[in-house]
């Protein structure tokens, strides 16, 4: 799928084989719903575009797909972090 973060991008870079050439260089530039695909499973590498799902996952709290089309905001991380640290296992 699409990487637009340079850092995630070299981490998946190193992966493909040299072999490959520029074939990392889409990573940035995929469309919605498509992918490469490259490994042992497949005979050669591939762009491929994925099909939305006919059946879309259901939410009672948030309409899924609206949200995901939104600008990301960093609202509560910091509050959600300090109640995440404060947490401990019960045994």
């Amino acid at each position: 799928m699409r990487l637009s973060n340079p850092d995630d991008q070299n981490v998946i870079k190193r992966l493909f084989p040299d072999s490959l050439g520029d074939f990392s260089e889409s990573l940035p530039i995929l469309d919605i719903g498509e992918a490469l695909i490259v490994g042992d499973a497949s005979l050669l590498p591939s762009r491929v575009k994925i099909d939305e799902p006919k059946i879309k996952p259901k939410s009672a709290t948030v309409d899924f797909w609206d949200e995901w089309k939104k600008d990301k905001t960093e609202k509560g991380i910091k509050e959600a972090l300090e109640n995440l640290r404060k947490q401990s296992k019960s045994n």
